[in-house]
């Protein structure tokens, strides 16, 4: 099977354990809708769920479709930023709304009909930041999932 037009329900999570740990969920959940789509392209929109973590406010995807594999780009409206606490060294969640969030490339297979599964990067001009950060040994990104609803 391939993508189809609809909502998905999915969660995303970081590979980062001592942020989960500290934000205090290992999950976020978010909702996509396929709005449009042909052969190999596809958009919509995405909304995370704001009480486990998830980014304020409604972005859109955008992405390309191979066989059983998918690609797509999450924009959101609003900065979200992972802010450490330089006294407890626990992370929160600090959004800015005059700011616009980085896009998040996402990459994934068709595990089974209509269910999904990949990876989430973030880029800084043009470089997977997952290479920077490993250079310095920090984790960044991480994986997700998600299946159409019925």
């Amino acid at each position: 099977m391939a993508l189809t037009k609809g909502q998905y329900n999915g969660f995303y999570q970081f590979d980062n354990n001592k942020i989960t740990k500290s934000l205090g969920f290992d999950k976020t959940y978010f909702t996509i809708e396929i709005t449009d789509l042909d052969e190999k392209h596809f958009k919509g929109w995405v909304e995370d769920n704001r009480l486990n973590g998830g980014m304020e406010g409604r972005g859109t995807i955008s992405g390309n479709i191979n066989g059983n594999k998918v690609w797509f780009v999450k924009k959101m409206p609003y900065l979200t930023q992972l802010v450490k606490d330089s006294e407890t060294g626990n992370y929160r969640v600090k959004i800015d709304k005059t700011k616009k969030h980085k896009p998040i490339y996402y990459k994934g297979i068709e595990i089974e009909n209509n269910y999904y599964k990949g990876e989430y990067n973030f880029k800084y001009f043009g470089i997977v930041i997952n290479i920077l950060m490993w250079l310095k040994i920090i984790k960044t990104g991480g994986n997700w999932e998600m299946s159409k609803i019925n």
